[in-house]
């Protein structure tokens, strides 16, 4: 059965780094911090949460944040 969303426990690699084009964003984060911290939650709210952006529930699709996961490999 095929899974509803990815979580962090699917992240394969020990960091994700997340970048925002239009603002010059990027960050850095240790996956086994983050689940500690948050715990295995899905990686699509995850974005949203380290990002911080205002943009995030912008109705405007050509206004809203344009922050992403680089590289990410999923298992």
């Amino acid at each position: 059965m095929p899974k509803d969303a990815f979580t962090l426990s699917d992240v394969r690699e020990p960091m994700v780094t997340i970048v925002c084009q239009p603002c010059g964003r990027r960050g850095r984060y240790d996956v086994q911090k983050l689940m500690a911290k948050r715990g295995d939650v899905k990686i699509l709210y995850l974005l949203a949460d380290l990002t911080n952006c205002p943009k995030v529930q912008s109705a405007n699709i050509y206004d809203s944040c344009k922050a992403r996961y680089e590289g990410l490999s999923i298992r």
